[in-house]
């Protein structure tokens, strides 16, 4: 397995809402690392150096989390589990990081990407829909794939790929119950134009003639 990428964090003592608050204010992320066995560590991070291992790692790469707490370092294998984006701002208001063995299979949800252009979309005048953004697969942490690539420049008008047809890495095994489509090319819904108002009545469009004076 080559090198991984490593990432400080600091441990701290304080949970809740307000030192939540109080770590944010600081121009840090406040985050949890949990391990298999249910323990829990509170930590917290610098927010550009987070923007920039979330650029790298995503939620599908291990990476090593250095935990500095009370002058010691801790280091352990983990992934990105949650990150909580600030409903407007630009920040990260949580992060939860996930401990791992190297050596124990891990269930984690990768993404899809496509390459190429359906025939159904070119000259069939289909679209191309996307029809699960992630995939679930089960491997061992070093074997755990970047995305799921899927070309699509042979589907036709109709076409699916569905997860069962997909030939995945050696040691990466998909999990499903149903044979689900990933992506396919289906035909345009056809937006039906609002019928046109009826012509106005003659009696509506007729002013009433007016009435005559009285002698």
């Amino acid at each position: 397995m080559a090198e991984l990428l490593k990432f400080h964090v600091e441990g701290r003592t304080e949970r809740g809402k307000g030192p939540n608050r109080r770590v944010r204010k600081q121009g840090m992320v406040p985050g949890v690392y949990y391990d298999a066995d249910g323990h829990n560590i509170p930590v917290k991070m610098d927010f550009i150096a987070l923007s920039k291992l979330y650029s790298s790692v995503g939620c599908s790469k291990v990476f090593e989390l250095e935990i500095v707490h009370e002058g010691k370092t801790d280091t352990k294998p983990a992934l990105i589990k949650n990150i909580h984006r600030h409903p407007l701002k630009p920040i990260y208001n949580h992060v939860d990081f996930f401990g791992i063995d190297l050596h124990k299979k891990v269930t984690i949800s990768i993404p899809v990407q496509v390459t190429g252009k359906p025939v159904g979309v070119v000259a069939g005048g289909g679209e191309l829909g996307i029809f699960r953004e992630t995939v679930e697969v089960e491997c061992l942490p070093s074997d755990i794939p970047d995305s799921l690539i899927l070309d699509v420049a042979s589907l036709n008008l109709g076409d699916n790929i569905l997860i069962g047809d997909v030939a995945f890495p050696e040691g990466v095994t998909p999990l499903f119950e149903e044979n689900y489509a990933i992506v396919g090319v289906v035909v345009p819904r056809i937006t039906e134009e609002e019928p046109e108002p009826e012509a106005e009545t003659a009696a509506a469009t007729t002013e009433a003639p007016a009435a005559e004076g009285v002698a």
